[in-house]
């Protein structure tokens, strides 16, 4: 259901502390102190009028000759992003959705390092979920966040304890409880290597009451698993935290059709079920404790290195095997797949149904990815990507055809920033999710009167398809607004032609696909003919018509930026046009 209160305003500047107010039309040159928030402040270049944000990445596609799943392709950064120590650079890149032909839908930084971006459902209701940390350290800080569809913050979510944690994936459940998987520097005394004590990277689940924050089960995988059955190397390991030893790895987290936890490591080569609330294991697929007869002549079980996991219907396990344990030295690898694997625990079988490989030939060095049975029955894979400023995915249809491929590829220097990295430390992976987005921020709209347009962009914004214009023709004040111009929704951000003769009064309307209003503005004034363009917000409403309460915005911008802030219901504002236009 949309909230009541969403609102277009035209956007124009109030005072700053000097109380000095100059605007010029569509460059937003200010006299005074600035107070722009800090993105307008670190970006100031755009490809966008209304967006202070560097260029988003470029999606590059390689194959689509069916049509795939209709949803929204969510990017997460992963620890390839690093925070600035530049002054007025972006901190780091924030989480992104963009649409299937690549036009940006939503972005926010200021979140710090994200990752594990994903779309949950609890009952009939969906939230955007992922991990941030504002910190530069990677000291095991940082907090899950749960989003509405508004994408305002309806949730924080930490560990319980005292853990410091590099989170793995967060699951809702329809209990109410949300599953954190991760991984914590641990001491152990059983000996390992050439070490009779030292340092592991454990491998932990914490459940937790989403209401009290209550802690109600924990699972350590070293309390299952001698550490000494692990795949990976232990040269120099696990003498200080900082070098813990990897032996689990936890990849991924889902529950099965009985509601009991399914785990992928990518260290010990398996796939693991534990009993919910009790943290039994009640069998391993792979790996040197395999529990099932293989028959598919060892190809169900055969993983070299699990990247993620998914269980769906009574039986059916999806896997991601990156192909390489990045610790083991020399190792060759094999080619990156996603896998369905038949599991019957009854007689304790397990047959591969469908394997579906990554389109380039060799790939073995995925460091992340996931893997997603989407509605429609189509697979989804991201498969991340050495290269640190590329985030590749695959769709195929059940039967394992390739449908879908594409990657994103910086389309310049400025979204080299919107994705600014380290030379390591993982890449970006992408995810496909539907998702309806009704943002509680108001759309941002430019003026430029030399130009004869305006400028408008709504982020998060999943509904709109078209922008209306409406005037009068009568005396200032006087006469019913009639339609004077439409515009088909030209992705993250639109031109709008401002008529010639247009009216005194403008309107401003966004209309979903059945000709619905979403947001409109109220009595806009232009006075084109004086060589001025005076813009006031008379009265802010909703679509429902109730008068609303509008905090006036910030005011200073970066001159090249063209970003204007939010008004109050009762501003009025004088803005000069530019010289150049």
């Amino acid at each position: 259901m949309r909230p009541a209160a969403k609102i277009l305003l035209f956007a124009v500047l109030v005072a700053g502390v000097s109380g000095t107010l100059k605007i010029e039309c569509g460059t937003s040159t200010v006299g005074g102190r600035s107070r722009m928030p800090d993105l307008l402040i670190r970006h100031p270049s755009s490809q966008y009028k209304t967006f202070c944000g560097p260029t988003p990445p470029q999606l590059e596609t390689w194959q689509s000759e069916e049509p795939c799943d209709d949803g929204l392709l969510f990017v997460t950064p992963g620890d390839a992003a690093e925070r600035s120590t530049t002054e007025n650079e972006a901190d780091v890149e924030g989480p992104a959705i963009f649409r299937s032909n690549g036009d940006l839908v939503w972005t926010q930084d200021g979140w710090g390092r994200t990752r594990d971006l994903k779309v949950q459902s609890v009952g009939d209701r969906s939230y955007m979920t992922f991990w941030h940390d504002e910190s530069s350290r990677h000291d095991g800080g940082g907090s899950y966040v749960v989003l509405d569809q508004s994408y305002e913050m309806v949730k924080e979510l930490r560990p319980v304890g005292k853990i410091s944690s590099r989170p793995v994936e967060l699951k809702l459940t329809s209990d109410g409880t949300a599953i954190i998987l991760m991984h914590n520097a641990t001491k152990i005394h059983t000996p390992f290597g050439s070490l009779q004590n030292g340092w592991i990277n454990d491998a932990i689940i914490q459940e937790i009451d989403m209401t009290s924050n209550e802690l109600i089960f924990e699972w350590r995988a070293s309390q299952h698993f001698n550490v000494t059955m692990s795949q990976a190397a232990t040269e120099n390991k696990g003498r200080t935290p900082e070098t813990a030893f990897d032996f689990f790895h936890a990849t991924g987290i889902d529950l099965d059709q009985k509601g009991d936890y399914v785990i992928s490591s990518r260290n010990m080569c398996n796939a693991v079920a534990l009993r919910r609330g009790r943290g039994n294991v009640l069998w391993v697929l792979g790996g040197s404790l395999n529990s099932f007869e293989d028959a598919s002549g060892g190809e169900a079980a055969a993983m070299i290195s699990s990247q993620g996991i998914q269980w769906y219907g009574d039986s059916t396990l999806l896997l991601l095997d990156s192909g390489h344990v990045p610790d083991i030295e020399g190792w060759p690898g094999r080619r990156s797949n996603a896998r369905t694997i038949h599991i019957n625990t009854t007689t304790n079988m397990a047959a591969l149904m469908r394997t579906y490989s990554t389109p380039a030939a060799g790939t073995s060095r995925h460091s992340k990815g996931t893997v997603q049975r989407l509605p429609n029955g189509n697979v989804f894979v991201g498969w991340s990507d050495d290269d640190p400023l590329a985030a590749a995915y695959t769709e195929y249809s059940e039967d394992g055809r390739l449908l879908c491929a594409a990657r994103f590829r910086e389309a310049s220097v400025a979204s080299a920033k919107f994705w600014k990295t380290t030379s390591g430390g993982g890449g970006r992976v992408v995810s496909k999710y539907s998702w309806t987005g009704t943002p509680a921020a108001q759309p941002v709209i430019v003026v430029r009167p030399k130009e004869g347009a305006l400028y408008v962009s709504w982020n998060g914004d999943t509904q709109t398809t078209a922008w209306l214009l409406r005037s009068n023709n009568t005396e200032r004040g006087d006469g019913s607004l009639g339609a004077r111009c439409v515009v088909d929704r030209a992705g993250f951000e639109t031109r709008i032609p401002i008529p010639r003769d247009v009216g005194e009064v403008i309107e401003i309307m966004g209309v979903d696909d059945r000709g619905r209003t979403l947001v409109r503005s109220e009595l806009i004034w232009s006075e084109g003919a004086s060589g001025t363009c005076t813009i006031a917000v008379v009265a802010a409403t909703s679509v429902s018509g109730t008068a609303l309460s509008v905090e006036a915005g910030a005011a200073g911008s970066r001159a090249e930026c063209g970003c204007i802030g939010v008004l109050s219901k009762d501003s009025e504002a004088v803005v000069e046009e530019a010289a150049g236009g």
